[in-house]
């Protein structure tokens, strides 16, 4: 009876692990193999069963014992074929379980077995396909903290990082400024070469003013148009230069937090002016008296 408080009393996984151990199963894992923990599921859910109708001990374990067979024999059966074992086994244990206990076992499994019977010939026939992957990862634990008189205040540490931007800004502003003469440079040598070559190409050995005067007209015409986009530029990499270094300049400045010397020594001189204002005033009573 201890044992059928035990079952009824426990949780569910609780009571599966016991009815593993009870019916010698070894221990599996149900991640990477859900055949046994199914099987499992299905025999603790007819002892449930039994015992929530009130059967007694020894029919339980009847019931748990036809269970396991009803698993093991219904394999690659047919669903009438399947019924008609059932009523067998039933048939054969008319000592252990009562009528009224045979037909509700028998409603039972009618209604969970019988009724998914496609599924256990699935779990109990078919090999299930396993694919694990398997990761190594490297934990890198957090550093440990440094001490507090090490530390930078948190306004501080603001400003430290806004004034890094907008000095990073800058910085790349006029980097693009460089890059951006030395690409104009090429840009002109490259629309020289393409004039002398086409100036080249119309050569018929005597050099007419008016070729001459064009060719020099579209070289002029060419570096004019490359030093205007190079001075627009120019400009605007100027004006937002300048608006990064306004930006440094009045970006405020948080006040400097108190060292922890001070803070200790204000701490005490307060503690000490306390202790002096207690001690005059309790010594006010005796001059009165006098």
């Amino acid at each position: 009876m201890r044992v059928q408080e035990g079952f009824r009393n426990s949780k569910k996984e609780d009571g599966r692990q016991r009815l593993r151990e009870l019916l010698k199963w070894k221990k599996f894992d149900e991640e990477r193999d859900l055949r046994p923990g199914i099987l499992l599921d299905f025999v603790y859910e007819s002892l449930v069963f039994a015992v929530k109708k009130g059967f007694p001990w020894h029919s339980v374990a009847r019931v748990i014992k036809i269970s396991q067979e009803l698993l093991n024999d219904s394999k690659d059966l047919s669903v009438t074929k399947a019924v008609e074992l059932l009523r067998n086994k039933l048939s054969k244990c008319e000592t252990q379980l009562a009528q009224n206990h045979q037909l509700d076992f028998l409603d039972f499994l009618m209604g969970t077995f019988i009724r998914h019977h496609g599924l256990y010939q699935f779990v109990l026939r078919g090999e299930r396909e396993v694919d694990c992957t398997v990761t190594e990862l490297q934990v890198h634990t957090p550093p440990n903290p440094l001490p507090l008189s090490e530390g930078t205040d948190s306004q501080v540490w603001q400003y430290q990082q806004r004034m890094a931007t907008l000095t990073g800004d800058e910085n790349q502003k006029r980097i693009n400024m460089l890059l951006l003469k030395e690409t104009a440079y090429r840009e002109a040598e490259e629309r020289l070469d393409m004039l002398y070559k086409d100036f080249a190409v119309q050569d018929t050995g005597t050099l007419e003013r008016q070729v001459l005067e064009k060719v020099v007209q579209d070289a002029v015409r060419s570096q004019v148009e490359v030093l205007e986009e190079v001075l627009l530029k120019e400009v605007q990499l100027s004006l937002e230069i300048l608006e990064l270094k306004l930006q440094q300049k009045t970006l405020p400045r948080p006040n400097a937090p108190p060292t922890l010397t001070n803070s200790l020594a204000s701490t005490k001189t307060e503690t000490t002016a306390g202790s002096a204002s207690k001690t005059s005033f309790a010594r006010a009573p005796k001059g009165k008296k006098r």
